[in-house]
């Protein structure tokens, strides 16, 4: 009842507004954002479990905690259906599964527990952040105030690529998605993903490995001594991502 198809599998709207849910559910199918009172009212026949699937969907990396309007929310990025048709500017990085395979609802998981892990990190440090944009192919994440990155799949092409908009947020962006993929590679796959880490240079245009940016210190990745990027002189800095994604 939860994650279906919006328009093949729609809901029926006048018995949500008798419930006077209506806009619990427009909100749901527009942005994926979920409230309490509606997952009660969609898992009324599990009443007594309701917190249960809560948990079972976080670790499953299915469902994301989300603070709207001072009220307890959870956001589900696999509701979403429409595909983003934009573009997006910055530095980019990519996660290519070409030469492997990219399964199904792996682009989900990692939209959810990137969504997780900078909403924790809001709340612990009090910074504002607005809500992600999300489609079925894309999403804008804020990582604070005015800073965002973009997170598209390609999936024709095997592809999960990662646009950061300025080059402050390039080293704990980096260091914080390779760490979420690994973490869905452990208990999603069961290490079952095979991946190269691809950085774009921005002179030639075109991809290079890693390890090969890493050697020839391919700014902005490599900043002259040995290490990603430049340091996060933003607010609050890190959260520990290894402890937040333990915790999973």
């Amino acid at each position: 009842k939860l994650i279906r198809d919006p328009v093949a599998h729609c809901y029926n709207r006048e018995e949500f507004a008798r419930a006077g849910l209506a806009e619990d559910l427009e909100r749901y199918e527009n942005e994926a954002i979920v409230s309490v009172d509606l997952l009660e009212y969609l898992w009324k026949d599990n009443e007594n479990h309701v917190e249960f699937l809560v948990d079972v969907m976080q670790h499953s990396m299915l469902m994301s905690p989300w603070n709207l309007d001072q009220k307890e929310h959870f956001i589900i990025p696999s509701m979403i259906n429409r595909n983003f048709t934009g573009s997006e500017k910055g530095f980019q990085f990519r996660f290519d599964f070409s030469t492997t395979f990219m399964p199904s609802g792996l682009f989900q998981r990692f939209v959810c527990l990137s969504i997780s892990y900078f909403a924790s990190r809001s709340k612990q440090q009090s910074l504002q952040m607005r809500k992600p944009d999300i489609f079925k192919n894309f999403a804008s994440i804020e990582m604070e105030a005015n800073l965002r990155f973009y997170v598209r799949e390609a999936s024709e092409l095997q592809y999960i690529v990662v646009t950061i908009e300025r080059m402050e947020a390039v080293e704990p962006v980096v260091a914080i998605m390779c760490s979420i993929m690994k973490k869905i590679n452990e208990d999603f796959s069961n290490e079952g993903l095979s991946w190269k880490t691809e950085m774009l240079d921005p002179n030639s245009r075109n991809f290079v490995l890693y390890n090969r940016a890493k050697m020839l210190r391919l700014k902005p990745w490599f900043q002259g001594n040995g290490s990603i990027g430049t340091a996060w002189n933003t607010e609050g800095g890190y959260l520990d991502v290894e402890g937040f994604l333990d915790s999973f």
